[in-house]
């Protein structure tokens, strides 16, 4: 049985692996967001060649 030292000990180690799970959920949403940022980007690029695209296939 731990005494009441460890437990202190784990509550601790869970606090700061929470703290841990909180920053990694952080970046993981602004990392979400960036993707997103980059998918909308590159969609804008590829859709004015795509009329282009039609139009010589249709000659």
């Amino acid at each position: 049985m731990r005494g009441v030292r460890g437990n202190r000990e784990q509550r601790t180690e869970n606090s700061e692996q929470r703290t841990a799970n909180r920053e990694q959920r952080t970046e993981n949403s602004e990392q979400r967001t960036a993707n997103r940022e980059q998918r909308t980007a590159n969609s804008e690029q590829r859709t004015p060649t795509l009329p282009v695209f039609l139009e010589s296939t249709n000659n």
